[in-house]
């Protein structure tokens, strides 16, 4: 299982020496969200978004239908423009482009780039989303209970029953301690057992009375990544 940490918001700078220490500590990859301000991931995130953010309003589609839709055809959209493709026409979006120089700038110098969406267990709408894509950021739909591993295995079970490639990466996330690896691992372990791909550090919620959310966050990454038992 790969490891990887959800940088908070801050210049890009800061965030520039987190992704170092990161590598230099042993994660495997760093990850940026899309808000109104800080980083911009747009060039690297694929999502529906979350619409009661407490953000100003300007006029953006609140609709979750719609919204979904229209990330159905960014999908299609981002991965005809990765190809060469000249055109695209869906419902919500439509392009032409009579020459290849400006498709040419946007297409991947590596490669295809793996497209991880998030997907509503155990909603199949939202799960068949996931079938055209690279990877799955689960969100548990469990009428109040807890996410636990047997929940990522199920959901395992249902991408593989579905036709899903064994490579497809199943993401868990959550906080693991700094100072005691013994409790990190056995917490990332289960997770790992259970099909889980990556594991994703997030500290959305810091401890009461933080003072220096950086220095909590440069600490963790210090530590290094939870290691799975036996890995």
């Amino acid at each position: 299982m790969l490891t990887g940490f959800v940088l908070p918001g801050g210049p890009a700078t800061e965030q520039l020496e987190q992704a170092v220490l990161a590598e230099q500590s042993g994660w495997d990859g760093v990850f940026v969200p899309e808000l109104a301000y800080g980083v911009d991931a747009w060039s690297l995130l694929v999502g529906v978004g979350a619409a009661g953010t407490g953000l100003p309003d300007t006029g953006e589609e609140t609709d979750k239908r719609i919204r979904a839709e229209r990330l159905d055809e960014e999908i299609d959209l981002v991965r005809t423009l990765w190809d060469g493709g000249l055109s695209y026409h869906g419902e919500h979006y439509s392009f032409d482009c009579e020459g290849g120089d400006l498709v040419g700038a946007v297409r991947p110098a590596s490669g295809r780039i793996p497209i991880w969406v998030v997907g509503v267990w155990p909603r199949p709408k939202s799960m068949r989303r996931v079938l055209r894509c690279d990877g799955i950021i689960p969100q548990y739909n469990l009428d109040g209970r807890d996410a636990g591993p047997d929940d990522a295995r199920a959901v395992r079970v249902w991408l593989t029953e579905h036709g899903a490639s064994p490579d497809l990466d199943v993401v868990a996330e959550g906080e693991t301690p700094a100072d005691d690896p013994g409790a990190a691992s056995a917490q990332v372990t289960p997770w790992a057992e259970a099909g889980c791909t990556w594991w994703i550090e997030n500290r959305w919620v810091l401890p009461d009375g933080t003072t220096d959310p950086m220095a909590v966050v440069r600490e963790r990454l210090a530590a290094g990544p939870p290691a799975v038992a036996g890995g």
